[in-house]
């Protein structure tokens, strides 16, 4: 990869633990949406865990499902949702899928 391809994102770990899901999304910039939308390998890096004995940041274990499942709700509709997300051996989809997800991110352009 050339240094003029690489972006960055910003997925904060502190929102993940808030749950404020829609500041999580607001915060993805639209090149990014549209790499994701476009089928476009993303790689995604984080040193920053504070976690030493886990290892994996949140914003990777918490906030990188959450898009996903946030992303295939909004671009193929409910029928295209997994039955199951697993976070550290919980299943979250069901509170996603509840209401978890009501939230308006920005405002109608």
């Amino acid at each position: 990869v050339g240094a003029g391809e690489v972006r960055c994102c910003r997925i904060q770990s502190s929102l993940c633990e808030e749950g404020d899901y829609g500041k999580i999304l607001d915060g993805l910039d639209a090149e990014m949406l549209f790499a994701l939308a476009t089928g476009r390998v993303c790689f995604v890096y984080d040193l920053a865990s504070r976690n030493k004995r886990r290892g994996v940041p949140r914003s990777i274990w918490y906030g990188v499902e959450f898009v996903r499942f946030a992303l295939t709700r909004w671009w193929l509709g409910e029928a295209a949702l997994p039955e199951s997300v697993l976070l550290r051996g919980k299943n979250v989809a069901r509170y996603w899928r509840g209401g978890g997800l009501e939230f308006r991110v920005g405002e109608p352009t």
